[in-house]
């Protein structure tokens, strides 16, 4: 008979419900865990919007807080060009210029960086290899606290049931003008 061992964790923002993270939302990196921010998990949104109510189905895509805190990451992670490069023909009057050789990419970062949140301090967070990943920040009960008041600032948005049936409409209209399969009669 196996024996299975598991641990579950558990988050209470501004004194609301206690809320269980899904397993996959965990991240274990250098023996410390972290949280992923997943925009469209319910258990998140319900997590750091507490009791107030949400309609089904919302998300966090769309918080203006949390494309903040992703622009401020990215912005460390990938810095901006120092210098414009000037056009070819600019630099050499009318002349190709001679070919570039590929720049070889930086090796991914690993340690995690600080992001400054204005007017709630530096939180850490994981980097990541795309822009648009969710954010990973640290499961410390001061740096969630900073990242929930910043993402809290919005509400979260949800697909209205207008846009639901106007989808659906346009289905069943689409469908309804499809031909028939006829059979010929000889």
């Amino acid at each position: 008979m196996e024996v299975t061992i598991g641990t579950r964790v558990t988050v209470q923002h501004g004194g609301g419900k206690v809320h269980i993270i899904p397993e996959h939302l965990i991240v274990a990196k250098d023996g410390e865990q972290w949280l992923k921010i997943m925009p469209t998990n319910s258990a998140i949104v319900a997590l750091i919007y507490g009791d107030k109510a949400f309609p089904k189905g919302a998300s966090l895509a769309d918080s203006a807080g949390l494309k903040t805190l992703k622009s401020l990451r990215n912005q460390i992670l990938w810095p901006p060009p120092a210098a414009p490069i000037e056009a070819a023909e600019e630099l050499f009057d009318g002349a190709a210029g001679p070919k570039r050789k590929k720049q070889k990419k930086e090796p991914p970062r690993s340690d995690p960086v600080d992001v400054d949140i204005p007017g709630h301090g530096s939180v850490k967070v994981l980097p990541v290899q795309k822009a648009n990943d969710d954010l990973i920040v640290p499961l410390d009960s001061a740096m969630l606290s900073a990242v929930f008041a910043v993402i809290s600032l919005t509400n979260p948005s949800s697909t209205s049931a207008a846009t639901t049936r106007a989808v659906n409409s346009s289905r069943r209209t689409r469908d309804s003008h499809r031909p028939a399969c006829a059979k010929e009669t000889g």
